[in-house]
């Protein structure tokens, strides 16, 4: 008997790890972060992030079962391990919360008891979007409490993020300007609230980070498009700068046709 056969009849099951064997986990992995970090405008090794990410995230997975806690799902651990390496990378971790829900529980909690009391009856009066906005009230405590720690959470983000640069530069609105009466607009492709047009600067008001924005083109349409900065706090003179220098450098913007 060859030892080929020896092992057939002797095998039960085989098994083996397919991701980092048989399929290139690390290099699907770099091929999905490097345009997600160069949108973000980190200039380091989307390898060295990849690795990093993934030693995080296999640490994380072997806590709950070494603490004797329950147990954590998968996706949710993937959640964690990237938000923790963004944030050790100093990339400010936006993109982990909806801050329209954010800004949504915090002001239905601090303002709506005030407004319910100013409007006294005349709800109807009041234009359809402010009378979504008046009607939201979050599910519970728990909802209000984690809007809080969301954002705490992006204070300390630019808090680090600032210690390395000095200003941050994204866009003012998510599509050019909208009509004023727009219900709907699409951003990427996705059909979404107008409101959702304003997440590039809510969460500058959460923060209290001053910012700037400087008109600087124009869609094909001729509809505004703007820039905005972002600077550390108490650090107005900087974006007040870099805003002058941004201006210069566009020149005179032609006013559109009348």
């Amino acid at each position: 008997m060859t030892d080929i056969q020896k092992l057939k009849d002797t095998i039960k099951v085989c098994m083996f790890d397919q991701y980092g064997t048989v399929v290139d986990m690390q290099g699907g992995l770099v091929k999905i972060a490097t345009p997600f970090l160069k949108k973000k405008g980190w200039i380091g090794n989307p390898n060295s992030f990849v690795t990093w990410w993934r030693r995080t995230h296999f640490e994380n997975s072997m806590i709950d079962a070494l603490l004797h806690r329950e147990h954590t799902p998968y996706r949710e651990i993937g959640h964690r391990a990237v938000a923790h390496t963004l944030e050790r990378a100093g990339v400010p971790g936006l993109e982990r919360h909806d801050w329209n829900v954010v800004t949504m529980n915090l002001y239905s909690v601090g303002g709506g008891p005030y407004f319910d009391g100013v409007v006294a009856g005349r709800h109807a009066e009041l234009h359809p979007a402010l009378q979504r906005r008046l009607s939201v009230r979050p599910d519970s405590l728990d909802d209000y409490v984690a809007a809080e720690y969301a954002v705490e959470e992006l204070r300390r983000d630019l808090a680090a993020f600032f210690t390395r640069h000095d200003l941050l530069l994204c866009p003012t609105g998510m599509t050019p300007a909208h009509g004023h009466d727009a219900a709907e607009v699409v951003i990427a492709g996705e059909t979404c609230a107008a409101r959702a047009t304003m997440r590039a600067t809510i969460p500058w008001d959460l923060s209290g980070s001053p910012a700037l924005t400087v008109p600087f083109g124009r869609s094909g349409e001729g509809l505004p498009i703007g820039v905005q900065l972002v600077g550390r706090h108490f650090d107005e003179e900087t974006v007040l700068r870099a805003g002058m220098a941004l201006e210069e450098a566009r020149g005179p913007l032609p006013c559109p046709p009348l």
